[in-house]
């Protein structure tokens, strides 16, 4: 993932279990503004400048919403 200095964010790798060699535009709320991402080796998770915090990626233990 990668968040420009225009506070977009794109991202690569693997989706649906398909890897993707292209950047894509990830689409947040319009009213929310990413501030800093986090990568592991199966989730993501996005901070807002308010501190609101969006994920998607695998989640085993159910701790937090797939996709949400």
């Amino acid at each position: 993932m990668i968040l420009t200095s225009e506070n977009t964010i794109y991202y690569t790798g693997q989706k649906c279990g398909a890897s993707v060699d292209d950047f894509t535009l990830m689409k947040m709320p319009k009213k929310e503004v990413p501030d800093k991402i986090f990568c592991g080796r199966t989730s993501k998770f996005v901070i807002d400048k308010e501190g609101k915090t969006f994920y998607c990626g695998q989640s085993f233990d159910f701790e937090l919403p797939n996709n949400i």
